[in-house]
């Protein structure tokens, strides 16, 4: 029998990899990572994969993330219990940047360490048996570095901090989920969230076993080329590549300011992000299609959400903030309680200061959603259903252009880096972008800005070379 995941989303590029659908489907069907390094369905001959359109966040059919948030949080009543609702953020009892204060949880996380320090109390008060989230993958050289990993040990924390901005995939590790019976806390993005809520629905087992779901703020999701780029950048080709640490802290520098740092065989690099012509996260190279389509910024449907507080006066400290918003009751009182104690520092801000936070983000998933699929409306082009109306109203025809561009920078990174991998040459790569980035910035009217940049890291690069 065929499907909207059939028919639609995987004709349409628009499949995020998430692997609820070869979970629920079984039998047999697989996730599976392409020639660009995104993880797709690889459904078996003889399944019905229509059983997995109501959990697919991509599908139109999934329940969105007001439904679910409605049904998970709005039901106990937004007055009685302290929830307020906003359309950007979904439910929420409070907004708050702030950041651990014990142990090395700020230090080794990318921004406040409360993640992994939230994750760490919620074992201490025997709240959960284990941990789903993202961590290293024992691996051969150029194989895949990163993937969803069960953690059973507050002490094994360490092996989750930090962002991983590489392809994951969620069906290995629910098949586990399924097959023991511990109280488990999930830690995801918010497609990915949304997705693990819809299996929840399907899978008593599953919302028996997942007590908690934590959101991370996304951008958008990165393929396998992003890491393999950046190595290829610093000198470790992709068949050498052994691992990417996304986010090193700079003493002394701004938050958003941190470096990267890759290793290889017998090669260690690092450099500050913004001096790499790969990680210019704007321009979106790598990025899944499906994340030009999401518009879920604030992991509505999560219990508590983290991302980095890119404000005036917490950006400035290297150590990082995060900005949380909460909405289980428990993990309201755990904070409150571990912020009076001084175990951790919290101060309230408003769901303003979160969009504030996130602007571009904001920007560009929001008003840059309602014109791509304007366009793909235009064009006879099918997508999923979304909360944001297709429109051109709020937008002059520069700002339309600009977003147009940068799909194509998107569609066009993934071609330009598997025919630099074919010639064995980074700087295929480069040249066949760089053209394509000017186009952007001169549209953008950033042009100037961004060739005195070029310039001055060209600068600092000789200034290096000579000390």
């Amino acid at each position: 029998m065929r499907s909207l995941l059939q028919d639609n989303v995987l004709p349409n590029d628009l499949c995020i990899g998430c692997g609820g659908c070869t979970f629920h489907i079984g039998g047999g069907s697989k996730m599976a990572l392409d020639e660009r390094g995104q993880y797709t369905p690889v459904i078996a001959s003889d399944a019905d994969a229509s059983v997995a359109d109501p959990l697919c966040p991509f599908s139109g059919m999934a329940d969105d993330e007001d439904t679910l948030g409605q049904a998970l949080f709005g039901d106990r009543g937004c007055g009685q219990t302290g929830l307020t609702h906003d359309a950007r953020l979904g439910f929420y009892r409070s907004v708050s940047v702030g950041h651990a204060n014990e142990g090395d949880f700020r230090l080794a996380g990318s921004s406040g360490g409360l993640t992994n320090w939230l994750l760490h109390e919620l074992f201490q008060q025997g709240e959960i048996d284990a941990v789903i989230g993202v961590g290293e993958l024992a691996h051969a050289p150029g194989g895949t570095q990163y993937g969803y990993q069960i953690i059973e040990s507050a002490s094994e924390l360490h092996r989750l901090a930090k962002s991983k901005y590489y392809p994951v995939t969620l069906d290995e590790v629910l098949r586990s989920v399924h097959a023991r019976d511990l109280r488990y806390a999930f830690v995801g993005v918010p497609c990915f969230v949304k997705t693990v809520r819809n299996l929840c629905r399907q899978h008593p087992v599953l919302e028996q076993r997942i007590r908690f779901c934590i959101a991370i703020v996304c951008g958008h999701l990165k393929s396998r080329a992003f890491a393999q780029s950046i190595g290829w950048e610093l000198g470790v080709a992709p068949a050498t590549l052994e691992s990417v640490d996304f986010r090193v802290k700079v003493p002394g520098a701004p938050a958003n300011r941190y470096a990267v740092e890759v290793k290889g065989a017998h090669t260690r690099r690092q450099q500050q992000v913004f001096d790499l012509f790969t990680s210019d996260w704007g321009l979106g190279f790598f990025k899944y299609k499906a994340c030009d389509f999401c518009d879920d910024i604030a992991g509505e449907t999560a219990d508590v959400t983290f991302g980095d507080a890119w404000l005036p006066e917490p950006v400035k400290a290297w150590q990082g903030h995060n900005i949380v918003v909460v909405r289980h009751p428990l993990i309201a009182r755990l904070l409150e309680h571990a912020n009076k104690a001084g175990r951790i520092t919290l101060e309230g801000v408003t769901s303003d200061d979160f969009v504030a936070s996130q602007g571009a983000n904001y920007r560009h998933r929001h008003d840059g959603l309602a014109i791509r699929l304007q366009d793909a409306k235009a064009a006879g082009e099918w997508v999923p259903q979304k909360r944001i109306a297709a429109s051109y109203a709020h937008a002059s025809k520069k700002r339309q252009r600009v977003i147009r561009l940068r799909n194509r920078l998107r569609e066009e990174s993934h071609r330009a880096f598997i025919t630099a991998k074919q010639r064995g040459r980074f700087k295929t790569f480069k040249r066949k972008m760089q053209p394509r980035v000017l186009h952007y910035h001169l549209a953008a009217g950033s042009l100037t800005k961004y060739l005195v940049k070029r310039v001055l890291i060209n600068v600092r690069r000789v200034i290096k070379i000579r000390v």
